[in-house]
Formats: C-alpha cells, structure tokens, sequence
C-alpha cells in the first residue's frame, strides 16, 4: 500500500513525513494519529485506511487547521465524510457489484452462458 501511495504522489509536491502502522482498530489508529500531529504539527493530509481516516475525521475538528483526509478504501463512516466534505477521495472496489457478479458466473455458467470477457473498469 505505501509504495503504491508513493508511486502516485512521485512528483507531485506532496510528501510522505512520517508512517504509522498499527491494529485496524479506532482507538490504536487514534492514538496512533495523535501521536503523529505530535511529533509533525504541521501535517495537513492525512492518508490510511478507512479506520485511519475516521480516526482523522474526529481529530481534524480539534484542530486550528483542518486535515485533509484521503482514505485507502471505502467504509460507511468514510462514504458519509466523502458526503461532509470531510474526506476529499476514498478508493472504492465495488463490493456490492463485485458480490453480485461472482455469484451470477457460476450459475450462468452452469447455464452455459460462458463468460469470454474480462470486466473491468476504465481509467
């Protein structure tokens, strides 16, 4: 995840200052954050998980300036700060979609409707 993250911001004028990693759980990614605002108050954007980024979402309103917050993946809490503004981009892998497609192959399959195409989205 983190050298996909720097292979995308590679020349941009934005730069990874620090990386915590701990337990998928808010509180750990809480005290994680808060820890990280500590050592670097001038942080502005905050990037992780959905976890981290609601953990973010609540921090950001203690502060003067609030965090930009950018989610590796889309969660309930992530998709209603994207609505906020509180989050300005989140990845989204279409699990619904997803779920719905892997359960229709093996009956259409089973069918006979054999599938001959990739699917996939265009960038």
């Amino acid at each position: 995840m983190v050298e996909g993250f720097r292979a995308a911001i590679a020349g941009s004028p934005v730069r990874i200052v620090d990386i915590a990693l701990g337990d998928n759980d808010i509180e750990i990614q809480r005290n994680l954050l808060q820890e990280m605002l500590e050592r670097h108050p001038e942080i502005d954007v905050v990037a992780g998980t959905a976890i981290a980024a609601e953990a973010a979402m609540g921090e950001g309103r203690n502060l003067k300036t609030p965090l930009t917050v950018v989610s590796f993946y889309l969660s309930h809490q992530v998709y209603r700060g994207l609505k906020r503004g509180r989050v300005i981009m989140a990845a989204s892998d279409q699990m619904v979609w997803q779920g719905n497609w892997r359960l229709s192959r093996p009956s259409g399959n089973y069918r006979g409707n054999r599938c001959l195409i990739m699917s996939a989205h265009r960038f």
